[in-house]
């Protein structure tokens, strides 16, 4: 079965989308890339998409597309990977600035949330490699020195040099340094805290509504958008600047605000801590993704000891 036939599949996708859950095959990848002298291409932007036709043309077998429904970022090359690394079926998008601790693998559009994964690591100094991987090419793809690459970064991943330990018969000195502890706050009854956009235009409707789907937040019947739990019960929710403060469903591509509000009542929720520990992340994402900045509960820049501080009051 040499026939160079070319399918398309669209609407990849593990976010919901403006018409709802209708559209999210994702079960169907395993059963694409089983198929023997088939291969499975799904870039992560409209680059890798041009560069996956140049290879698909040069094979000249069958082979088959997973695209998103979403509206992808394009990959800024300057700073990232060249794009010509689909030609190897996987390359390294972006570099660890030292020997890495951790390899990050993605394909599609996870790659989008990756980047916000690797950007929000590598501000903790974290140390990672961010792959982007197109699946099951054969050696035209020099398939082979892809794997080669994989188990070498894989070796990195779980031979670390760091080892860690408490020595139980170390005693500190009595005139060491008196270490003065995190004062004690009361948490407000309501934690409100806000991102603002670094552009003079704000976040755009389009832009708002994906980043949204990637940090996995829901339309809800406020119009505003929430992180609901297991039983769906509302953890926090976040609100528009822009008076009344909801989101509209239409015409996103017109509608822009200059920031968000984002608030928690600790004295409903039951893990108050852990929620809050989501709370943070998601705003920390949200800014990376959106081009934004974040202000606490006193219009101040994050700090780690205002956010521990509050943390441990609730």
């Amino acid at each position: 079965m040499d026939i160079a036939s070319t399918f398309i599949w669209t609407h990849d996708s593990i976010g919901v989308g403006e018409d709802g859950p209708t559209h999210q095959p994702i079960e169907h990848f395993a059963a694409l890339r089983a198929i023997p002298n088939f291969a499975v291409l799904r870039p992560a932007d409209a680059n890798e998409v041009a560069e996956a036709w140049k290879c698909v043309i040069k094979r000249n077998k069958p082979a088959g597309f997973l695209l998103s429904r979403q509206n992808l970022r394009i990959v800024d090359r300057a700073t990232h990977g060249d794009v010509a690394g689909v030609n190897k079926g996987a390359y390294i998008l972006k570099e660890a600035s030292s020997t890495p601790r951790v390899v990050i693998i993605a394909t599609g559009l996870l790659i989008v949330m990756i980047m916000l994964a690797w950007s929000y690591l590598n501000n903790k100094k974290s140390k990672e490699y961010l792959d982007s991987e197109d699946d099951n090419f054969d050696g035209s793809f020099n398939n082979h020195q892809f794997i080669d690459d994989y188990q070498d970064m894989s070796s990195e991943l779980i031979s670390t040099s760091d080892n860690y330990y408490f020595d139980e018969n170390t005693s500190s000195d009595e005139d060491d340094d008196y270490i003065e502890p995190i004062p004690r706050v009361t948490a407000p009854a309501i934690i409100q805290f806000s991102l603002l956009s670094n552009d003079e235009e704000g976040f755009n409707g389009i832009d708002l509504a994906n980043a949204f789907a990637i940090v996995g937040l829901e339309y809800g019947s406020l119009k505003i958008y929430e992180r609901l739990d297991a039983n769906r019960l509302v953890d926090y929710g976040v609100t528009s600047m822009v008076e009344p403060g909801t989101f509209p469903t239409n015409d996103l591509e017109t509608f822009y605000t200059p920031g968000l509000v984002f608030f928690m009542q600790p004295s409903a929720l039951e893990d108050a801590q852990t929620i809050f520990d989501d709370f943070i992340d998601t705003i920390n994402l949200l800014a990376i993704e959106l081009n934004g900045y974040a202000l606490d509960h006193h219009k101040q820049p994050f700090s780690d000891e205002t956010l521990q501080a509050l943390r441990n009051s609730l």
